[in-house]
């Protein structure tokens, strides 16, 4: 609907902003500047303050001179003392031919204000304590209250000091409380009596107070360091107001970039409007600008957060300067007028101010820009969050999107939406200024942190009626999920008022209040015309104040603060208040003087000068407040009005309605009044009790309560708690009603002021204990009308029941009639007892029993007689048992219970100890044994009523080794007897032995079953023998040392085998030990045709001659082949002459190796060709001694041929014999001639030409003289072809002959 009125009327005013102010008409431009250069004229004393605007103040004038003298309290006597005058009176009206001077020569600060209370935070936290100072220099000592609405939570009387500490654990969060504060003099009279109001809150947003921090008029409208003490005045007498949250108004440099970074100081060259149209010098006009020194900003900052509040940095949410112009990354938001508007320039221009240039807000890329450069600012300024602000809307396009027209502000919510989300991950709060909630309807679904909406009063949507107020606040909580919204309703904007109207701005406060919102009014502006230090915003420029706040205002308001904290949850609370904190239909009339003249919002002629608006709201217990806001003597209704003011009114009735409730809670309504005003010249916001007459009105079907009120200034707040009655009924186990408490009374959520503690204790002195205490066991309850204890009367009904105390007896703690039960807090007494059926009261006092295990040692031979005491402690254990009864303290009756065992009905095994010497071998019991004999004693089942146990463990002598020896060879000292070693983890068992049986040469020890013992070392019998596991611990065990027997063999072997050349022979078998032998060897044996010679007696075998010993003695004799010679000889037929040297075939090789002996056909030999007569090979096997082989040759007949080419180039070398190995064994290889040393066949020597060199063929180690002739080197080559045709007639005779 708005929207669409935006749209129909381009040019409307509906939505401006703070910098609207930026382009305002250039009178108020003038007006503005102009009025910064009146001076101050005189110095207010007492309570009067000069509020003369001023640019120029004599440091003689500065209000800190003043403040000695100015009454200072804003407790409740402070009404009186501050109005009786008003510094508005002698300040002169602003005229267009007043100069202004463009610095400032003198700096003023705000000097420090004293409070009688003061608080060192605004607001607190859960968990933090307040601290309050006392600052009235006649008090010595106080009473302080603590109060949560009409219930008191804390309560100190005489506090002495000024200083006092109340403890966070009295607080409940997102509350507001009452500090009651009595000062008392020495005498203990009165000094000063203060009621403040108290926020606990952990979260700011949800009863937001906002204020405003923005340069100062007196200082060119500037924030600098030299003004830093000012201002920290001003904002600490803010936060005594309790503002939680303040608004950083015009600190920034320039929209792209607010709060630069390594920047000590810069001037907002934006505001030029500051500057007057007839100056024209460059170095004057910059003078007017105002200057922000950046470190005084986060001095200021940090000083907020000192008092537990919010800074907020405000900025444009989409524009330039346009100085500073478009960045590059956000072109795509550049959008121009698709119609004329007075401020943005005409239809089709770029959509600028003079001083700034405005984008889209809805174009990611600006969302992304500004977002940063804001984040950016805060974290340097260390603010909180970002207010941001707009200059109003026009229809435009993008000029990158021509064609697609829309509203700037249809955008607003697509930029909130980023922004929150975008500075909630980092922390920081966001919002934005809803006009005249006018986009509420889409800003409300953005999640900003709190509503913001600047009310112009004039605009077309909303009206500036008091009760539109009311509309505008109502809307935004609607549309806004419920938060409360901060109103900023600029009260004196453009009227030329010569004066502040405190009535209407107090109407303004309390109607907003009232209905839900927070009207933001108070700002730190550091200027000498606030009486208080703080001054009340007038416009939307917040630096254009020019009217002054003097004490009476000032003081009217601070109570005003302190009453919207004390009451916030009646007043803004959506935990307390019923229908989303909205009004409720059935509205409260009012009775003056006898004439009804209630204001009923609904109707629109209703709200009218002259009339009590009235606002009425239910909380959801059911509970009514009713306000009433005095329009009587107003002369407009029009909360911008800047002469309204209100008529005092007595003598008055409010008929508040109650709603369908039962006569019960109507009848017990607790009725108050409160009110932020001075009555009878004194603050005081406590709720007060006032009569009422609670009557039920039949035709309306509903309980009204008619409640006299006092008076009625500007605002009265009537406050009707419903209670509801409650009792408690006690009871016995069976639910019969032992008694009932009284009615109580109380109102619904409030602790119900009762206590069972008494009744309780005196049930309990009389034998009954505590079942169900339905009241107060886990704390105090609270009245509830709709809880489900409630009967049909409506009461609720406690149940506390009761039952007689039942307590046990035992041997221990037995009965003792008339005294007082031992350990009873109650002091309960046993009374006389009453047996059990069948049972006497002598069976009381039997309540224990015990059964005893004895556990003895014995020892006995081993036949098992001689029983002796084995020298052992015997083991005593006991079992007990017990019995207990009850007792009824009530009636005496009792009971026993069955007998229980304290310690277990088993006996647990015990461990037989290891006796030396002995072993356990039986036990014995007068209950029942086990078949481990290693333990003893364990028996289960044990009852009370069990005889005592016995349990003997029988213990027997160990067994021993007996030794005895051969007869005759008893070594000196022997051994006889080695007695078992027990084993020391086993009572029945024995240990290995470790005695080791000595070595007895001669001798060896054998156990029952004739086997020798086994060796301690079996490479060493030297070592001794160890003894054999005993076949039972108690039975000896014998050992015989017997004679060693012994065996002598003969064995012949090959030299270093083992091959037997003949069989062994047995020199001797099993005979004694010591007995002698003597062995003999044949010098030649002959094995498989092959004879072998004696070496000799092995060395490492058993001597030839000696004496048997223990085992078997080998004698060993080596054998080896005998060896023997082959040569060759080559010699004339029927001769011995050699036609060459004679050739070793075999030298000294084993007999029995074959051989091959080879001849050449032909052999030269002094000048003749000889021939071989027969075979060119002779074989056999090597015999011993030397063997000599004849090959036979004759003279060669040779015809004498042709000559002829080819044959001369030949010649004939007689090739040199060869033998073949045979038949020879690795024992023999290293023996005889090279050739017979390998084991490759050897090939015969070939012919070979001149050219090539005859190999050597050596059948020994080579010697010299042994290579056969190299004949072919010295004959002719005719001769040789001779030579060669001879060889092919002749033939071969052989010849053989033995040498030995």
């Amino acid at each position: 609907m708005w929207e669409k009125k935006m749209k129909q009327q381009k040019n409307s005013v509906s939505e401006k902003g703070h910098g609207y102010f930026r382009k305002r008409n250039k009178a108020l431009v003038s007006m503005i500047t102009l009025f910064g250069a009146l001076m101050v004229s005189s110095v207010a004393m007492a309570d009067e303050v000069n509020t003369n605007p001023t640019s120029e103040i004599p440091a003689t004038a500065q209000p800190v001179a003043t403040n000695s003298s100015t009454p200072t309290t804003t407790s409740e006597e402070g009404a009186t003392t501050e109005a009786t005058s008003s510094p508005s009176e002698s300040t002169p009206t602003v005229t267009a031919t007043q100069l202004v001077s463009a610095t400032p020569a003198t700096t003023y600060n705000t000097p420090k204000i004293t409070n009688d209370v003061t608080f060192d935070k605004a607001t607190y936290k859960s968990g933090e304590d307040v601290q309050i100072s006392i600052n009235n220099p006649e008090v010595v000592s106080s009473d302080v209250t603590v109060s949560h609405l009409d219930q008191v939570i804390y309560e100190k009387k005489n506090v002495e000091g000024g200083e006092l500490t109340i403890p966070s654990t009295i607080f409940s969060p997102n509350a507001g409380f009452i500090v009651d504060v009595l000062g008392k003099k020495a005498d203990g009279s009165q000094a000063f009596h203060k009621a403040a109001g108290l926020a606990v809150e952990d979260d700011w947003t949800i009863y937001p107070r906002y204020g405003v921090v923005a340069g100062s008029k007196d200082n060119h409208n500037s924030i600098t360091n030299d003004q830093v003490e000012g201002y920290k005045n001003s904002i600490d007498q803010l936060a005594n107001m309790h503002i939680n949250n303040y608004f950083f108004y015009d600190v920034y440099n320039t929209p792209a970039n607010p709060f630069p970074a390594n920047v000590e100081r810069f001037t907002q060259d934006w505001a030029t409007f500051l500057i007057p149209n007839n100056e024209t010098d460059p170095d004057k006009r910059k003078s007017y600008l105002p200057v922000i020194d950046t470190e005084a900003v986060k001095e200021l900052v940090a000083h907020v957060h000192t008092t537990g509040a919010k800074a907020m940095l405000y900025n444009m949410i989409y524009a330039v300067s346009l100085e500073e112009g478009v960045p590059n990354e956000v072109k795509s938001a550049i959008v121009r007028n698709l119609q004329d508007h007075f401020n943005f320039g005409k239809k089709g221009d770029v959509t600028a101010t003079d001083i700034q240039q405005f984008l889209d807000p809805g174009d990611p890329n600006w969302q992304r820009f500004i977002i940063e450069v804001m984040t950016k600012a805060m974290k340097e300024g260390n603010f909180d969050g970002w207010q941001g602000d707009t200059m109003g809307s026009n229809w435009v396009e993008k000029v990158s999107e021509p064609g697609k027209g829309f509203s700037l502000s249809e955008h607003y919510p697509e930029l909130a939406t980023a922004a929150t989300e975008a500075l909630k991950k980092e922390g920081y709060d966001f919002m934005i200024n809803d006009i005249s909630t006018g986009d509420a309807d889409r800003l409300g679904k953005t999640n900003v942190s709190a509503p913001y909406a600047e009310v112009w009063g004039d605009s077309i949507a909303y009206d500036s009626t008091y009760q539109a107020l009311t509309r505008l606040t109502e809307r935004m909580r609607d549309l806004y999920k419920g938060k409360s919204p901060i109103i900023a309703a600029y009260t004196h904007r453009g009227k030329n008022a010569s004066a502040l109207s405190k009535d209407n701005e107090l109407l303004t406060d309390a109607i907003i209040a009232a209905s839900g919102g927070y009207h933001m009014t108070t700002a730190a502006l550091n200027t000498s015309q606030d009486a208080k230090g703080f001054g009340v915003i007038q416009a939307e420029w917040y630096l254009n104040q020019n009217l002054p706040v003097n004490a009476d205002f000032a003081n009217a308001e601070f109570n005003y603060q302190e009453f919207i904290v004390a009451y916030q949850e009646l007043l803004r609370g959506r935990d307390t208040l019923a229908h989303d904190t909205r009004r409720i239909v059935d509205n409260t009339n009012v009775l003056v003087n006898g004439n009804f003249i209630r204001s009923n919002l609904d109707n629109a002629d209703g709200v009218q000068p002259g009339t009590v608006y009235t606002i009425t709201k239910e909380t959801k217990t059911g509970d009514r407040i009713a306000h009433l806001i005095n329009l009587v003597g107003i002369t407009e209704n029009k909360w911008n009005s800047a002469v309204n003011t209100t008529e005092k009114l007595t003598n008055i009735q409010a008929f508040v309605p109650l709603g369908k409730i039962t006569k019960d809670q109507a009848e017990h309504a607790s009725i108050y009044w409160a009110t932020p005003d001075a009555v009878e010249g004194k603050y005081n916001i406590n709720l007060r009790e006032t009569s009422a007459n609670v009557y039920y009105d039949g035709g309306a079907g509903q309980w009204m309560a008619a409640i006299d009120v006092p008076s009625l200034d500007v605002w009265d707040m009537l406050y009707v708690k419903l209670n509801e009655a409650a009792h408690v009924l006690y009871q016995d186990e069976n639910g019969v009603e032992l008694e009932r408490s009284s009615d109580l009374v109380g109102h619904t959520g409030e602790k119900i002021n009762y206590s069972t503690k008494e009744t309780i204790a005196n049930y309990l002195k009389k034998g009954y204990e505590l079942v169900e205490n339905g009241f107060d066991a886990e704390g105090q309850p609270n009245f509830d009308r709709d809880a489900t204890n409630t009967n049909e009367d409506g009461v609720q009904e406690f149940i506390v029941r009761l039952a007689p105390k039942i307590v046990e007896f035992s041997a221990t703690q037995p009965i003792q009639a008339g005294q007082v039960v031992p350990g009873d807090s109650e002091g309960r007494v046993y009374p006389t007892p009453l047996a059990p059926a069948g049972q006497t009261t002598a069976d009381l006092d039997h309540l224990s029993e015990t059964v005893t295990r004895t556990v003895t040692y014995v020892t006995e031979d081993q036949d098992g007689s001689n029983r002796q005491p084995a020298g052992i402690a015997d083991q005593t254990n006991s079992l007990h048992f017990t019995r207990k009864g009850t007792i009824n303290l009530v009636t005496g009756e009792t009971s026993l219970e069955d007998w229980t065992a304290q310690d277990g009905t088993s006996f647990a095994a015990l461990e037989n100890p290891v006796k030396k010497d002995y072993v356990v071998v039986a036990e014995e019991s007068t209950d029942a044994v086990t078949s481990d004999l290693t333990k003893a004693g364990e028996h289960t089942g044990i009852h009370a009523d069990a005889a005592d146990i016995t349990d003997t463990v029988i213990y027997h002598p160990v067994g021993a080794y007996r030794i005895s020896y051969a007869t005759g060879k008893e070594p000196a000292h022997a051994q006889k007897e080695i007695t078992y070693l027990n084993d020391p983890t086993n009572p029945t068992a024995i240990a290995s032995p470790t005695a080791i049986l000595p070595y007895v040469e001669g001798l060896e020890p054998k156990d029952a079953r004739g086997q020798v013992l086994n060796l301690v070392d079996p490479l060493d019998e030297t070592k001794g023998y160890l003894l054999p596991s005993p076949e039972s611990p108690t039975v000896d065990t014998a050992i015989s040392y017997t004679i060693t027997k012994g065996s002598v063999r003969v064995r012949f072997l090959t030299e270093g085998g083992d091959t037997d050349l003949q069989e062994a022979q047995d020199l001797a078998t099993e005979v004694d030990f010591g007995t002698k032998y003597t062995s003999e060897a044949p010098t030649e044996i002959t094995k498989d045709g092959r004879i072998y010679h004696l070496v000799g007696h092995r060395a490492d075998s058993a001597d030839p001659s000696g004496t048997a010993t223990k085992g078997t003695k080998t004698v060993i004799y080596d054998y080896k082949l005998a060896t023997g010679t082959v040569i060759a000889r080559f010699v004339i037929q029927d001769t011995n002459t050699e036609l060459q040297p004679e050739l070793a075939i075999a030298t000294n090789v084993d007999n029995g190796t074959h051989y091959v002996a080879s001849a050449p056909d032909e052999i030269s030999y002094d000048g003749h060709i000889y021939e071989r007569i027969g075979a060119a090979e002779q074989t056999g096997n090597v015999e011993v001694g030397t063997t000599i082989l004849i090959f036979a040759y004759k003279v060669k007949e040779i015809p004498t041929p042709q000559p002829s080419p080819e044959t001369e180039k030949e010649e004939t070398v007689s090739p040199l014999p060869s033998v073949t190995k045979a038949n020879t064994t690795d024992a023999h290889e290293e023996k005889g001639s090279t050739l017979l040393s390998n084991k490759e066949e050897e090939k015969p020597l070939e012919t070979t030409s001149q050219k090539e060199e005859l190999p050597e063929v050596v059948p020994n180690t080579p010697q010299e003289g042994t290579h056969l002739p190299a004949t072919g080197e010295e004959t002719s080559q005719l001769a040789l072809l001779g030579l060669g045709l001879l060889a092919g007639l002749s033939s071969l005779i052989p010849y053989k002959k033995k040498q030995e």
